[in-house]
């Protein structure tokens, strides 16, 4: 028989085995627990490729149908609010379309660009243009000026067959569209992990193994659908944008929309004699 002493010592023992044991299952799981929701947000990223792959593959025509489309409306807003100013082009064709029509036009104050606020990208570089000529003119003149380049009217100073003009140029700051993908998150992981939560975590990083391996057959027609999903994001940003910036109201001018239109525009307004102001 155990004295008291050695039972005491021995229920001391089983008490701290024990406790160890708790403290490693406990370590255990919760290493188990971290490392299932990491393989299961790795598995579902998977899967929705491998969905996001079948349903491009079934529109793949019309999908490069609306790339090209991106890619012409894209080229066309690259032409009209390029990524430098280019004044002197602007002003020059100014010119060129009031010496059409008989009018005079003077340029100067230019400024340097300003970034416009709260539209990352866009610049606005502003300059006053003075017109002389009959106003309907003027008018047909910036509406041809419109089909070619982005522009705003920050302000309008009109007598009889005079215009005074703070004309802002917009510019844009074309970035490239990414093409590199991340590297995937590594499916193996450093950790050991006792029965049963070893068999669980071999068996996850299986599925996962399978469902990338079946993701990377629709590699390409994932490419595809992203890349139209970013163009598509990029052109409504711009044109957005650019509707706004032109909706909005010049100073000293009674048309909305910061435009001076032609009369045979569908939005024709003629040029209405306004106070001498100018916004700042």
């Amino acid at each position: 028989m155990l004295g008291r002493g050695e039972r005491l010592g021995l229920a001391a023992g089983i008490v701290l085995v024990g406790g160890v044991l708790g403290a490693a299952l406990a370590i255990q799981y919760h290493g188990y627990a971290v490392e299932r929701a990491r393989l299961q947000e790795i598995l579902d990223e998977a899967r929705a490729k491998v969905s996001q792959g079948r349903e491009a593959r079934r529109h793949m025509d019309s999908i490069c149908v609306e790339i090209a489309r991106a890619d012409a409306s894209l080229a066309v807003l690259k032409r009209k609010l390029p990524s430098q100013p280019r004044i002197k082009e602007f002003a020059e064709k100014l010119m060129e379309e009031a010496a059409q029509r008989k009018m005079e036009v003077a340029i100067d104050h230019v400024e340097r660009g300003q970034a416009v606020p709260h539209v990352p990208g866009f610049r606005s570089h502003e300059f006053t243009v003075r017109m002389k000529g009959d106003l309907a003119e003027v008018a047909t003149a910036l509406d041809r000026m419109r089909q070619e380049r982005a522009f705003t009217l920050r302000s309008i100073r009109q007598m009889e067959t005079e215009a005074e003009l703070r004309v802002a140029v917009l510019s844009f700051e074309w970035a490239p569209m990414p093409s590199a993908v991340a590297p995937p998150t590594p499916i193996d992981s450093p950790g050991l992990f006792l029965w049963p939560y070893s068999q669980r975590i071999a068996s996850l990083r299986q599925r996962c193994r399978l469902a990338r391996v079946e993701a990377s057959q629709y590699r390409w027609e994932i490419a595809q659908a992203r890349e139209l999903a970013a163009k598509k994001k990029l052109l409504d940003y711009i044109e957005t944008v650019l509707a706004e910036l032109e909706a909005e109201e010049p100073a000293g001018g009674e048309q909305p929309g910061g435009t001076v239109s032609a009369p045979d525009s569908p939005s024709a307004k003629p040029l209405s004699p306004g106070s001498p102001s100018r916004r700042t």
